[in-house]
């Protein structure tokens, strides 16, 4: 008779130690492929919002979305009384994104990365005909309910409650003052101009740290989009329409002379995504981070109005963050608010 011979116990824990070897050699493969294909996605996203920009750019004199250039009447949001010239209220993360959404340049959901790990939702039910948030929804220009941060505070009729769920994912330029020109069809390789949200740094001999022992440096959800637990890493995309993925805030793509600075070599540095330096001799300006209720990570730069003057808007060196709130000042001075997660 013939007889099914079964697996001896040597045979079965041999067997069993061959699976778990396996798995344990799969796992790391299987996770790195699924990151290495989030930061491929997120990378496709900032060139999509890249070249909608450059787009738009086309047909509006060369500059991107501005939208205190195209609400002209308040029928979007609701100009302050008297004001002659743009509103440059207007001119948040949130407003610059629903522009190109509402004009069919990028969808809603573009603006959320995919390896996004914050307080970031797609926004729900974005409303390109008659949005009920605008002053006028039959003539508005775009959906003022679009939040670029979770700290929007206002939107046409309807208000936005600091804390809710930003709708958006990226940092921009700084497009105030002294980098207002980066802000445009200028083709440059060098000129970052979207791309991930970073932390706050500090300049510690001339190596640049997260911020220690606080929730907008080393503790930052930003680190953890694609960076290490001790390092911040991600997509950045530059006026050229190329974007790279980079391991430092300062990379070696973006190189800045300090003409202030003695020595040939100590002069050219690389410069910061993440942090405003003056432009002559690389001095650090404060991004006046506070600790509001629920620790927002709500900050502030200023443009005083003199190119090169203390405030880290009359710099032109590199500089993204996602803007909450413009305060304008008399004389054209402008208050940014800007937000660190």
């Amino acid at each position: 008779m013939h007889r099914t011979r079964g697996f001896t116990i040597l045979e079965l824990v041999a067997i069993i130690a061959s699976l778990v070897v396996a798995y344990v050699t799969a796992v790391p493969q299987l996770g790195q492929a699924r990151d290495q294909a989030r930061e491929l996605k997120d990378s496709t996203q900032i060139r999509g919002i890249l070249q909608a920009s450059a787009i738009w750019a086309q047909h509006n004199h060369e500059r991107y979305p501005t939208p205190s250039r195209i609400d002209r009447n308040g029928a979007t949001i609701a100009r302050p009384d008297g004001l002659k010239g743009p509103d440059r209220r207007l001119d948040t993360t949130g407003n610059v994104l629903s522009l190109l959404i509402w004009n069919g340049f990028i969808p809603d959901d573009l603006t959320v990365s995919s390896a996004e790990v914050g307080n970031v939702r797609v926004m729900p039910n974005y409303q390109t005909v008659d949005p009920a948030s605008a002053v006028d929804p039959m003539q508005a220009l775009w959906d003022p309910a679009f939040r670029g941060t979770p700290l929007d505070e206002w939107g046409g009729n309807v208000p936005g409650n600091a804390g809710d769920a930003s709708h958006n994912s990226f940092a921009q330029v700084a497009y105030f003052g002294g980098r207002e020109h980066l802000w445009s069809n200028t083709f440059s390789a060098t000129e970052a101009t979207w791309g991930n949200r970073g932390p706050a740094y500090t300049l510690h001999r001339g190596v640049w740290r997260p911020l220690q022992g606080s929730p907008f440096g080393d503790g930052s959800n930003t680190m953890r989009i694609h960076g290490e637990p001790d390092s911040w890493a991600g997509n950045i995309g530059f006026n050229d329409q190329h974007v790279s993925f980079v391991t430092w805030p300062d990379p070696d793509a973006l190189v800045w002379t300090f003409p202030d600075i003695e020595g040939d070599m100590e002069r050219m540095q690389c410069d910061n995504l993440f942090h405003s330096e003056t432009d002559r001799d690389r001095k650090t300006i404060d991004e006046n981070i506070a600790l509001f209720a629920g620790n927002d990570g709500r900050g502030s730069v200023k443009w005083t109005g003199k190119r090169g003057g203390p405030g880290a808007l009359d710099q032109r060196n590199a500089y993204l963050r996602p803007i909450s709130k413009v305060v304008p000042g008399e004389n054209d001075l402008i208050e940014a608010q800007i937000w660190v997660d």
